[in-house]
């Protein structure tokens, strides 16, 4: 008999099997399978994802853990470092490779990514801090100017020029105090 977590798996199998065809249908596939021990068929769903979606970072994040379950670092090596080309900003990404670089005894490429890893979680942190400031104080035009600054840090340079515009427009309005 199934177990209670099995059963999810294969209803959210059931459910993506009505959703169209793209790389994250793929991936969560592959995640179901992958999480049931159906390693092999997790695998074969990447594998061809990969070669339409070749930038997929949660199908090669995926596909590197799959590769070490094969015993085979070299190979995660190569997804995980496609990863952080295709998600530079993603702190496990970069973890990930630290500990991959650490199996493959690569002990000082495996600190680097370990110390831009810590970097960027503590960034995601701060931005995240930063986020329940601004809510909490609608007037302090200085959370919104360290936002902006945090958000380009991030790569995420959309969301760093909106908050330059709201920072811009509190500049202008005498209700907003500039420390």
């Amino acid at each position: 008999m199934a177990t209670t977590h099995e059963l999810k798996y294969e209803e959210a199998l059931a459910t993506l099997a009505k959703a169209r065809p793209s790389a994250q249908k793929s991936y969560l596939e592959a995640k179901c399978n992958y999480a049931t021990k159906k390693v092999p068929e997790a695998k074969k769903l990447l594998d061809e994802s990969l070669k339409g979606s070749p930038d997929h970072v949660p199908s090669l994040l995926l596909r590197s853990d799959i590769a070490l379950v094969e015993d085979d670092a070299v190979a995660a090596r190569g997804f995980l470092e496609r990863a952080v080309k295709a998600a530079p900003f993603d702190n496990s990404a970069h973890q990930k490779l630290s500990t991959v670089l650490l199996r493959l005894d690569e002990k000082e490429a495996a600190k680097q990514e370990a110390d831009l890893a810590k970097k960027l979680l503590d960034l995601q942190l701060r931005f995240s801090e930063l986020n329940n400031q601004a809510s909490q104080r609608p007037k302090d035009i200085q959370v919104r100017i360290e936002l902006g600054a945090l958000a380009r840090q991030l790569g995420r340079e959309e969301e760093a020029k909106r908050w330059e515009r709201v920072v811009d427009g509190m500049k202008v309005d005498p209700a907003f105090e500039v420390k």
